[in-house]
């Protein structure tokens, strides 16, 4: 049998509209400007081993998941840091070695960009990442951004630096009420270096954890991220415009909390909505449950698919 590998979550992001949204101060309330979208899940980008070129599959998608251990394999795509819609990804086929990479695309701008973004330290990554775009003519800009989710910490606002062309589609794939972008960059190096010092100064965290999906109070989420946004665009020295966006989640995956891949591996299920970095899974019987999508991405985890 050939083993299926997820590649990607296909979805799309659609604007409802804005709204404005008051909170109190001592000077009376202020209202911001919150940009409002939906998403909807379109399909599984996937590749059926031996083959390099990837398929698509539009949804619903049945899946039957595969037993595990589900070998990981390399991420490298043909499309690095751009986007080219009008051509179809070709995946590296080996195995990934320590990481996320094989061997051979270790050290490739994909990878340089990844890790920049994990590393807590040296900053080489990112530096490399731009000097490489700058090598082959690709024009990129980088948004650092904000996004509040209840967290159950002291501090509920979450920082991020992601290709500005896929600022929408980053945050969806993350959970979260509210966010907004605060500055932009054309190197990367500086973008996190900004997106390093926001951490440590202790006005926002660089992880979000992982929980139920629900909402929360829009306007106690605006008054804090708005708090957070001033204070970052002071420290970097730029004028944040006050316009906040939220891309709210399906009322299908309300309430659900992300399963582990235990309670997946063998069974069949139709994939049907996506958001914040989850996906949810409807058995035959008509329960959901939601899974974290990488714990199905880039891994051999689907024996079998059917489209629609």
């Amino acid at each position: 049998m050939r083993r299926i590998v997820p590649r990607k979550i296909l979805f799309s992001v659609k604007e409802l509209g804005e709204v404005e949204v008051a909170v109190p101060g001592i000077f009376g309330p202020r209202a911001y400007t919150l940009v409002e979208y939906t998403v909807e899940m379109r399909g599984l980008m996937y590749q059926r081993l031996p083959e390099a070129v990837a398929r698509t599959a539009s949804a619903p998608v049945t899946v039957k998941i595969a037993a595990r251990p589900w070998q990981k394999y390399c991420r490298w795509h043909n499309h690095e840091l751009v986007e080219l819609e009008e051509t179809p990804r070709v995946y590296c086929t080996a195995p990934a070695g320590p990481g996320d990479y094989c061997r051979v695309h270790r050290g490739s701008l994909k990878e340089s960009y990844e890790r920049c973004l994990r590393s807590t330290g040296s900053l080489e990554p990112c530096r490399a990442v731009d000097r490489e775009a700058a090598r082959k003519s690709i024009d990129l800009e980088y948004s650092l951004y904000l996004a509040w989710w209840r967290t159950g910490g002291q501090v509920n606002v979450k920082v991020g630096v992601t290709r500005s062309f896929r600022l929408i589609e980053r945050v969806s794939e993350q959970p979260h009420v509210v966010a907004t972008e605060v500055a932009r960059f054309h190197s990367l190096e500086e973008a996190r270096r900004w997106e390093l010092r926001v951490s440590r100064e202790g006005i926002a965290r660089q992880q979000t954890r992982r929980t139920r999906v629900s909402e929360f109070s829009i306007a106690v989420a605006v008054r804090e991220l708005a708090s957070a946004a001033e204070k970052v665009a002071s420290l970097i020295g730029v004028k944040w415009e006050g316009v906040m966006f939220r891309v709210k989640p399906p009322p299908a995956m309300r309430g659900l909390e992300p399963a582990s891949p235990a309670r997946v591996e063998g069974s069949t299920f139709r994939l049907t909505e996506y958001w914040g970095g989850m996906v949810a899974l409807e058995a035959g019987d008509g329960a959901r449950i939601a899974l974290r999508a990488s714990n199905l991405l880039h891994r051999a985890s689907v024996d079998s698919l059917v489209e629609g």
